[in-house]
Formats: C-alpha cells, structure tokens, sequence
C-alpha cells in the first residue's frame, strides 16, 4: 500500500487533517512533533512500531501485547513509507 493509503487506513481516524482527536497537543504538526521529541523519521517509526501513551504500535513485533493495536499490524515495508 502507498503511505497515503496506509495513512488513510491506520492513522487518520485520530490524526485526520495532522491533527489527534485524543491529545490535543499531540499533534502531527512539526512544532508539535519537535515539542514532544519526536520530530525525526528514526523517533516517529519507533512510536509508530511500538507506541506511545494513548496511541498503540503498529510493528509486526510490538509487545508487549497491551501496547500494541488488536487491529492488523503494518510490516515493516509500510512503516517505512
């Protein structure tokens, strides 16, 4: 899948627009991202894979179980992307 479809898929029911429906100052939005030290590609793929807070990983191997999505996991090619 493209990013923009993986986004769509996975990610835009709370960042819709870049914003986050549960932390408002969690935003995808870069002063946002450089505010909560996330602000690199290597920092975003690691809450993406593992997650964070509220937000579950989505790596094929996150864990534990708790903080990871009950939805289908990304591979790693599309985390990537």
């Amino acid at each position: 899948a493209s990013a923009d479809e993986t986004f769509a898929l996975k990610c835009a029911g709370c960042h819709a627009n870049g914003g986050n429906v549960l932390a408002a100052g969690k935003t995808l939005k870069l002063d946002d991202l450089t505010k909560n030290d996330v602000a690199t590609i290597e920092a975003l793929y690691e809450v993406i894979y593992y997650g964070k807070n509220k937000m579950p990983g989505f790596g094929v191997n996150c864990a534990p179980a708790g903080k990871c999505t009950f939805a289908a996991r990304l591979p790693d090619e599309d985390l990537k992307d």
